[in-house]
Order: structure tokens, then sequence, then C-alpha cells
């Protein structure tokens, strides 16, 4: 599931966050939790083409506080490469609260073997983050930094760079242009934007539409810093948002070759209409998801 992958890794290398018009989020933000508010446990991934016991591609797995805050997110990517044992690559992700406040000022991420690393950050009057005073090193000569703006139309744009540290001198070794139209807390439509040195410019489109009923993701956004899934798909096929995709479309031009994944996903709901179950059609990894919930 190298969507998946690609999510939580290029997601870890947080760094530096600036919004231009603070106060417009496109109905991202602002959906303060509160006591009535489900919490969602876990997430299961299944490819029900395989054998049981081998057919979980992705799991997360969600902790709260003893208030309902976020304290813990932790992932794990599955590979099944016989004749080798099945193995995974697990991503844990610790928050940290200042008092009584609903959203952290730390995080803590953690791939894998690798040594973790802070970052801290900083909100506007709603609860968007404008800063995030860390960074990280991918490399041990390696910088990765992101940036963020909001446009009075609901889009979003953020910027991911890589910098190569040689012999003290910085020099641009990547970087990627994220948009997203986002209406109402749904992603509508959205393109990430690449250069490479040989192949030119690569893109990747997608496009959503959407049920009426409440996203399990929801209170994550509006509890913790979640709001990079806007720009990487919050586990790695479903858009985090206020509603539930029912269709999906992700369109790849790698510089040559044009390839697309198009497909839908067909819920069973609680009866407070939560989904419980996802049939996915479509995906070349995944055809069901599974959600379970702490009330």
């Amino acid at each position: 599931m190298k969507t998946v992958a690609g999510f939580l890794v290029v997601a870890s290398f947080v760094a530096g966050l600036t919004s231009c018009q603070k106060e417009i989020d496109g109905g991202v933000t602002n959906n303060p939790q509160s006591a009535d508010t489900i919490l969602i446990k876990s997430v299961v991934y299944l490819d029900t083409t395989k054998a049981p016991g081998l057919d979980t591609m992705f799991k997360s797995e969600y902790t709260y506080d003893n208030t309902r805050r976020l304290v813990n997110s932790f992932s794990a990517e599955y590979y099944y490469s016989p004749p080798s044992p099945p193995g995974m690559t697990t991503f844990n992700y610790d928050f940290f609260y200042n008092g009584n406040n609903q959203h952290p000022f730390k995080q803590i991420i953690t791939q894998g073997s690798l040594a973790p690393y802070h970052s801290f950050f900083t909100y506007n009057n709603s609860n968007f983050v404008i800063k995030d005073s860390s960074f990280s090193i991918a490399t041990p000569s390696t910088v990765s930094i992101q940036s963020y703006a909001t446009t009075a139309s609901g889009g979003f744009v953020m910027v991911f760079k890589q910098k190569d540290l040689i012999s003290g001198s910085v020099t641009d070794r990547d970087s990627v242009l994220y948009r997203r139209v986002i209406t109402a807390g749904n992603i509508l439509s959205g393109v990430d934007s690449s250069y490479h040195p040989t192949l030119g410019l690569r893109t990747i489109n997608y496009a959503y539409i959407y049920d009426n009923k409440t996203n399990p993701f929801l209170s994550l956004v509006s509890v913790n810093t979640y709001l990079g899934s806007y720009f990487f798909s919050g586990d790695g096929i479903l858009p985090v948002g206020r509603n539930n995709a029912t269709s999906f479309s992700e369109t790849y031009f790698d510089g040559i070759n044009t390839n697309q994944t198009a497909g839908t996903v067909n819920y069973t709901y609680r009866s407070d209409g939560l989904p419980l179950t996802g049939r996915i059609t479509g995906h070349p990894d995944v055809n069901k998801v599974l959600f379970s919930y702490y009330n």
C-alpha cells in the first residue's frame, strides 16, 4: 500500500507552517470536541482475496485521555512477500497538551526504528495550525520543510521541500506543491505537482464525492493537528473530512505515462450514522475497511 506509506512518511516531515488568511479554513477546523462526540478507536483495511491472517493491509489505533483528548495514534502497514515471513512498518504519534487546552502544543513522531523527533504548534482563533517550529532530518544531510496557506475560496496550498545541507550550503533536493479545494470540510478536488530533473512535471489529480453522514475521523481533525491529512489522506485511502467519500479518483502522470485509479465505497452505518464497514471497489490494494469506536 504505497499510498499509505507515502502519506505517513511525508507527513512525519513537518517543519514550518504559515497561514496567510488565518480565519478561512474551508470548514475544516471549527468543530470543537464535545462530550457526546463519538471517538474512533481503530480502522482496519483488508484485502479479503487473501487468506485469513494475511488479509490485513493497514490499521490504525487511537488512544485518548480521561478528558477525551487524543494522546496516541499508532499505525502499522503490513507486507507479505513469500517465502519471507510477513512484516510490517510502524508509525507512532504521541500528543502533548498544556493544562486543559484541547489542542496539543507538541507532537513526537517515531517511524519504525528511526529516532523520534519533536514538533511544536501554534494556532489561530479557528484552531488552525499557523506555525510549526520544528524541523526533521530526513537523512544526515537533508532537512524537510513544509508550509501551508489558505485562500478565500476555501482552497488550500502546501509546499513540501527537501534541502540538502552539504558543506554548509543549502541546495533544493525535491519539492512538491499540494493544492486542495475544500468546501464544508470535504476535499472536492486536488492536485500534487512536482518537478523531476529528467522527467519534468509530474502530477497527481484527486476527486471525491461524499455522502451526508459523519466521517469517523472528524473528531481527530477537531482535536489535533491532523490538518495535514487534508493533503495526505488520513489513512492512506479515504480522505479525512466531515463526510464519507463514496467515490474516489486518482490520476497519476509520472512525466511519461498516465495511470488512473477510480472506485466507489459502499458503507454500512450505525444507527447514529457513523460507518461500521465500507466495501471498496476499484482500489488495487484493499477492498474492505472496518471502523470501531469507544462508544
